[in-house]
């Protein structure tokens, strides 16, 4: 698939998300019901131009009073090129909310502790010298993210059927990845700028078990079903 036709899927899948937000604007804020059951979407990571485009689907229910669970999972789509390569895999992202509200109902400001497990694996075409020779190689990553955080964030009404939720967080993340590369070409991998290789591409290749902060923001909508 051509440049031209992965921009206008991306295009046309911001504008359906942009035409879906601008009516619920219009829509009137319900503060006071309760949310049973709800089906979620996270539409920004339909574009996503650092992990990769991927599909997020998910469930939230009521458990008891102000607490809920949700979960999110979903794999990865490859109509956006990226420096990862065909990225395939899948991820689970449980989540344990508590409303803060006096009513006992699943809405409004909450805080969460969400568990993310992800399995990815992609190529990654990289510039190598070995023996004083330089040459371009596109090799295969695999790579196991697990990552835990804390959230806060607003799940709002409109109307009776329509929520859209946003959120922030923060927490810790351990990667570990592992490529196909001999040792030698391991370490003869070109790295810096002057090579061509900005901050992002080394952090998509290098290898070994690693422990990162975690950052989250986020935008979600959703239908009510009780």
């Amino acid at each position: 698939m051509n440049r031209s036709i992965r921009f206008k899927r991306i295009r046309g899948l911001l504008s359906l998300f942009l035409i879906v937000l601008g009516n619920s604007v219009y829509s009137q804020k319900d503060t006071l019901r309760d949310n049973i059951i709800i089906l979620t979407l996270a539409p920004i990571a339909l574009v996503d131009i650092f992990d990769g485009a991927s599909y997020r689907p998910g469930l939230e229910f009521k458990l008891r009073k102000n607490i809920s669970f949700s979960v999110e999972a979903g794999g990865y789509l490859k109509y956006i090129r990226l420096s990862k390569i065909d990225p395939e895999g899948y991820f689970v992202k449980p989540v344990i909310k508590y409303y803060l509200n006096r009513s006992h109902r699943i809405g409004g400001r909450y805080i969460a502790l969400e568990y993310q497990f992800k399995k990815q694996n992609y190529e990654f075409k990289d510039s190598l010298e070995v023996n004083d020779i330089r040459f371009e190689k596109q090799y295969p990553i695999r790579r196991t993210v697990n990552s835990v955080s804390v959230k806060y964030g607003d799940l709002i009404n409109y109307g009776k059927h329509f929520i859209l939720e946003w959120y922030c967080g923060a927490g810790v993340r351990i990667m570990r990845s592992g490529s196909q590369l001999t040792p030698d070409e391991q370490d003869g991998l070109l790295t810096g700028t002057e090579n061509g290789c900005i901050f992002s591409d080394e952090f998509i290749r290098r290898p070994g078990n690693r422990v990162y902060p975690n950052f989250l923001v986020g935008l979600k909508i959703g239908y009510r079903i009780k």
